[in-house]
């Protein structure tokens, strides 16, 4: 059982350098083997949907990460599924998707937020969320001050 969990997990490994590497296909290829293994593998749904989502099938990555959050729920998926709605022009359901992701516990990340306000439509929420974004992306890049010996 345990050499069968390293080879799952060595191939997953070369599927997600595949897919950094853009070389979608064999990213695609190794997926769909580790699925055909294992249905539930959300880790494997995970970089078949993102390959999907990467070559404009949208929603086919869609129906990809719904099936990955029935078994996990990561922001990371979400916010997937909010570009891939975006980009089918569903915009209500990618921003009630994009508040389940902001409200996933603590994450509040810049590429929510962003997506977000390019869904808002409220003057007064989109200047609050520009200055949530600011504020995250000041906190993310050191101060020179910071370093400063006294």
């Amino acid at each position: 059982m345990a050499y069968q969990l390293d080879k799952r997990a060595i191939r997953l490994k070369r599927a997600a350098e595949a897919y950094q590497a853009t070389r979608l296909d064999e990213c695609a290829a190794i997926a769909s083997a580790l699925l055909n293994e294992d249905t539930h593998d959300a880790d494997a749904l995970f970089l078949f949907a993102m390959c999907n989502l990467r070559v404009g099938r949208s929603g086919v990555s869609y129906h990809l990460f719904d099936r990955c959050l029935q078994y996990e729920e990561k922001p990371e998926v979400l916010s997937n599924m909010v570009a891939g709605l975006h980009n089918e022009a569903h915009y209500e359901e990618a921003l009630q998707l994009c508040e389940r992701a902001l409200n996933h516990g603590d994450v509040k990340t810049a590429n929510e937020l962003n997506l977000k306000a390019a869904l808002c439509k409220d003057p007064a929420e989109l200047k609050t969320l520009k200055r949530q974004i600011a504020s995250i992306a000041s906190a993310s890049s050191p101060s020179i001050l910071s370093s400063a010996s006294p």
